[in-house]
C-alpha cells in the first residue's frame, strides 16, 4: 500500500458508487451485459456493507428517452428505430432489485432527468448520467462533495467503458480510488485488459466482502468476524472481508484503515496512460 499520503484512501470519508446495474443489462435484458447478473451478489455484499457502515451511496443511472433525444450517438439511431432500452419509467430501466433498500419507490424519472437527485433512504441516492462517465453534466460531484466525501469505491456494469470513464473523471477530481474488482463486470473480459492496465496508476483494487458474511444474523451480536484470505473488515455494525483491504470501525460511519497489505496505487505516469478505446470491441455492449 502506498504510503503517499495523497494516494491512499480515506476509508473514513468513502462512498460507494454502482454504476448502470439496471435490469435491462441484467441476464435476459433488452441490453444484456454478459456477467453483471453473476456480479450481483458481489454488489450487493457491498451495497449492504455500506448501508450498515451508514456511509454514502449513489445509484448512477442511464435513462433513454424513446425519441432518442439524450442518447449517445453510438445507440441513437437503435432507440430512434424503436427499440426500447433503460427507457424512462419502464421495468427495465428500474435498479437490479438485489440492489435497493427495503421499502424502496420507484426510480423518478423526471427529476433524475431534469438533474435531480432522488433519495431512497438515509445516505443513499440516485444520480441520471447523460454519458459514459458519472461525473460528466451531472451532480454527482457538488453531491460528494456536500457529504464531505474524499474516497470512492466503485462498482456496476461493463467496466472497460462507464466504470472505467468514471474511475477518470474522479481521478481528475482529485478523489481517491477503490475499484472493486469482483464487483464490476467484464472486468477480465479480452477488451478490459489494456482498460485494467490503464486504470491501475490511480484506482486501488479490491474485493468485495461475502454476501453470505456479510451482515449479523442477530442484532444483539454487532461484532460478527469473518475473514477472506486471512483479511476481515468490521463497518459499523456488520463484519465483512476484503481480499486484500483491512477496515476497521468501532461505530456505525467511522471508517479507518488497519492494514492494507496488497492493495497496490501507485503515482500515475504518462507512459501507462491509453486511450479510452484502443480497438472497436471496446465499444461492444456498453451502457
Amino acid at each position: 500500500m502506498t504510503t503517499d499520503p495523497y494516494l491512499s484512501p480515506d476509508l473514513s470519508a468513502a462512498a460507494l458508487l454502482t454504476i448502470d446495474t439496471q435490469r435491462d443489462v441484467l441476464d435476459g435484458g433488452s441490453i444484456e451485459i454478459a456477467g453483471t447478473s453473476q456480479a450481483l451478489p458481489q454488489m450487493q455484499a457491498l451495497v449492504e456493507a455500506f448501508r450498515s457502515a451508514q456511509r454514502p451511496i449513489v445509484h448512477v443511472v442511464r435513462l433513454y428517452r424513446p425519441d432518442g433525444a439524450n442518447v449517445d450517438l453510438c445507440r441513437r439511431r437503435l432507440v430512434e428505430g424503436g427499440t426500447a432500452v433503460l427507457a424512462p419509467a419502464t421495468h427495465g430501466a428500474e435498479l437490479a432489485p438485489e440492489l435497493l433498500p427495503d421499502d424502496c419507490p420507484a426510480l423518478d424519472s423526471e427529476l433524475l432527468l431534469s438533474g435531480g437527485i432522488q433519495a431512497l433512504g438515509p445516505r443513499e441516492a440516485v444520480v441520471y448520467k447523460p454519458r459514459w462517465s458519472a461525473f460528466y453534466d451531472t451532480p454527482l460531484e457538488a453531491h460528494l462533495r456536500g457529504l464531505g466525501v474524499s474516497t470512492l469505491v466503485f462498482a456496476g456494469c461493463n467496466f472497460p467503458n462507464c466504470p472505467r470513464a468514471s474511475i477518470y473523471d474522479a481521478s481528475c477530481r482529485d478523489f481517491r480510488l477503490i475499484l472493486a474488482e469482483d464487483a464490476v463486470s467484464a472486468f477480465t473480459s479480452g477488451a478490459a485488459r489494456s482498460s485494467r492496465a490503464s486504470a491501475s496508476p490511480c484506482c486501488a483494487r479490491t474485493r468485495s466482502p461475502k454476501r453470505s458474511e456479510a451482515l449479523p444474523t442477530q442484532p444483539s451480536h454487532p461484532h460478527r468476524r469473518v475473514t477472506l484470505h486471512g483479511h476481515s473488515v468490521t463497518l459499523g455494525r456488520a463484519t465483512v472481508a476484503f481480499r486484500a483491504l483491512t477496515l476497521t470501525a468501532s461505530t456505525p460511519g467511522a471508517l479507518a484503515a488497519r492494514d492494507v497489505p496488497r492493495v497496490a496505487v501507485r503515482a500515475p505516469r504518462e507512459s501507462v496512460v491509453h486511450p479510452l478505446h484502443r480497438n472497436p470491441r471496446d465499444l461492444e455492449g456498453g451502457v
